[in-house]
C-alpha cells in the first residue's frame, strides 16, 4: 500500500473519530482508548514487564483502567491491519 493511500486512510479515520466525539454526548459513551502501534510486542511496555522501554503514561492508563491481553491481528502487515480495523472487516484473500 503506497504512502498516499495510508495517509488518506489515517485522515479518514481521524475525521470519523472526530465526528463520533462531537456527535455524541459525553455521558452516553464510555471512554475508550485504542492504541494501534506497528512493530511493538506485548512485552514492550512497562506494565507487561519490560525494563527496556519506559512507558509511564501507558502504565498509568493500564493500572487505572482495563487491559485486554488477547488479540488477533486481522492481517500480516500493519497497513492492511489498520484498514481492517477502520473498515470493520477481515482482510480480503
Amino acid at each position: 500500500m503506497n504512502k498516499m493511500i495510508k495517509e488518506k486512510l489515517a485522515l479518514a479515520f481521524l475525521v470519523l473519530a472526530a465526528f463520533f466525539v462531537v456527535s455524541t454526548p459525553a455521558w452516553s459513551q464510555p471512554n475508550v482508548i485504542l492504541i494501534f502501534i506497528d512493530d511493538m510486542g506485548y512485552k514492550n511496555v512497562g506494565y507487561a514487564g519490560s525494563d527496556l522501554c519506559e512507558t509511564p503514561n501507558i502504565d498509568k492508563l493500564a493500572n487505572e483502567g482495563m487491559v485486554f491481553t488477547h488479540a488477533y491481528a486481522s492481517a500480516a502487515n500493519s497497513a492492511l491491519s489498520g484498514a481492517c480495523m477502520f473498515l470493520g472487516r477481515y482482510a480480503f484473500s
